[in-house]
């Protein structure tokens, strides 16, 4: 008995350990901004949740309260399990920084720094991630509503009900591409875990696509960004012209993406080689933001808790693999890049199923460095496998890298998220796409925030707006990494399609990146 008592009187600290909230874990329950951004505020009467652990099992046992100098007001919530609450702000919560507090069976979790404003909305997306296609409903001319989806595009003109929370008093904007849509109207969800929804026309001009970007502006907070499917005759919508990976059907797919970058300051370059081999689940085919192209002269931003996540992909290939619902494919022991009677290969990744990569070279001070030489010089490319037991044997003819000329890529020191940051580039001899990305780490290195637009090559500048960088985190000296502004050039003759045995579909990329740091201020 005393041998049991002692062990009682043992375990029980760890029995007794209080209820923690995660770093980044306290957001809008729609767009799933982390509080330490500048969008990350929590608006008076929005739904939100709260992770973490040993959160409780009911909300008989656990208590969540809110309280600034002085005030404290009890939060109801909607659901509690051990590592989720779902809860909704009150209505007469303090404004202004304050302190989140849960608690479970009379212990406390540290108090959680937090911002309440009077409004600051967050856009529901289908796959409750806070991006990707959102939950917008398409409006008949009966009034009748259907969910725009990749096979149920809007018509430009129809109007259309999108669902989010934390609307405030003032009158939002509905932002679709780059054009200001018509609101409706509004209704404000104010019990239990209905939703606000706003009713709004799409304008004219209003840019088709499988990816349109939407956002909401209100009381000087900008949304997260979703998407919608827009086309002239509704129906399925009209994959992006490069990289339309997203948009693909079926459960198999590849992708082999060359590329030459260049990154400044020291103007190190650096030959890549990437392939994966992926199938996915039906039930999650945008597998990523990075494979959201919007419409030509068009934006989309995004944000992300770095804790319950890595970084968004900086490639098409990484962002195959991004799902949990995904996994690898056997193409073989390898992949081979010749170029001329040169030829080297693309190994396969030791524990990554699917997975092939390898640096083919790179070059600094005129250099070559620990990869060799540069090996995506000018000319005719052949990506060829041999297959393995997924995916069998293929060879295609590809382009090399095209350079091109970022004119004001050494002018462009710091990014006024105010006032928007114009790119100007030498417009190619070819037809293509530049892609545009500036992506940055919260200082603390648990948020993380990303911009990505697409621009027709001969246009030969654009202009990321303010609202698109107005969730982006703010450089400091103390950050782990510097901010990095990137163009990439694909012209649509460097994009060729992949087929072998095993594959439902199947691409192979060529392209060219500028990278440069930044100050985002």
């Amino acid at each position: 008995m005393r041998a049991i008592a002692v062990f009682c009187l043992a375990a029980a600290p760890l029995w007794a350990q209080p209820p923690a909230i995660r770093t980044g874990g306290v957001v809008n329950a729609a767009s799933r901004m982390p509080s330490m951004l500048p969008g990350g505020a929590i608006g008076r009467g929005a739904l939100f949740d709260i992770v973490g652990v040993r959160l409780g099992t009911g909300d008989q046992a656990t208590s969540v309260t809110v309280s600034a100098a002085g005030a404290r007001v009890r939060v109801p919530l909607l659901a509690v399990s051990p590592q989720r609450i779902a809860a909704r702000m009150p209505a007469g919560a303090p404004l202004g920084d304050l302190s989140l507090t849960v608690t479970v069976d009379g212990a406390a979790s540290p108090p959680y720094p937090l911002q309440v404003t009077r409004g600051n909305f967050g856009i529901f997306s289908r796959n409750r991630e806070g991006w990707g296609p959102g939950r917008v409903d398409n409006v008949a001319p009966d009034r009748s509503r259907s969910a725009n989806s990749l096979a149920n595009s809007a018509r430009p003109g129809q109007a259309l009900v999108l669902a989010g929370t934390g609307l405030g008093d003032a009158r939002p904007e509905v932002w679709v591409g780059s054009r200001r849509a018509f609101v409706e109207t509004v209704r404000r969800g104010t019990a239990g875990a209905a939703a606000d929804e706003i009713s709004f026309r799409l304008p004219p001009g209003t840019p088709e696509g499988c990816f349109v970007p939407l956002q909401v502006l209100e009381a000087g907070f900008a949304s997260n960004t979703v998407t919608l499917s827009i086309h002239e005759g509704g129906g399925a919508c009209e994959p992006p012209a490069v990289l339309p990976v997203a948009a693909w059907s079926g459960r198999t797919a590849g992708v082999v993406a060359l590329s030459r970058t260049v990154r400044s300051p020291g103007a190190r370059v650096s030959d890549e080689g990437l392939a994966v081999f992926a199938a996915h689940d039906a039930q999650d085919p945008a597998l990523s933001p990075v494979l959201l192209i919007p419409p030509l002269g068009a934006c989309a931003a995004y944000t992300g808790a770095i804790t319950s996540g890595p970084q968004p992909p900086s490639s098409a290939g990484d962002a195959l693999m991004a799902s949990a619902h995904t996994s690898g494919r056997d193409a073989g022991p390898r992949i081979t890049v010749s170029r001329g009677s040169l030829r080297t290969p693309i190994s396969r990744l030791e524990g990554a199923a699917g997975v092939y990569k390898r640096l083919l070279g790179e070059q600094g001070n005129g250099r070559p460095g620990r990869g060799g030489p540069l090996f995506l010089n000018p000319g005719g490319l052949v990506i060829a496998g041999t297959g393995g037991a997924d995916v069998g044997p293929f060879a295609l003819s590809i382009p090399a890298p095209e350079p091109f000329s970022w004119e004001n890529r050494d002018t462009i020191g710091a990014v006024d998220r105010r006032a928007g940051v114009t790119l100007r580039w030498k417009p190619p001899s070819e037809p293509g796409v530049v892609l545009l990305a500036l992506t940055g780490v919260e200082p603390s290195g648990a948020a993380w925030g990303a911009c990505y637009c697409a621009a027709a090559g001969d246009a030969g500048s654009f202009t990321i707006p303010p609202a698109m960088l107005a969730n982006l985190p703010a450089s400091q000296a103390s950050a782990l990494s510097m901010p990095s502004l990137g163009l990439s050039w694909l012209p649509f003759a460097n994009q060729r399609p992949l087929t072998a045995r095993g594959l439902d579909n199947g691409l192979a990329i060529s392209l060219y990146v500028e990278t440069v740091e930044v100050q985002v201020r």
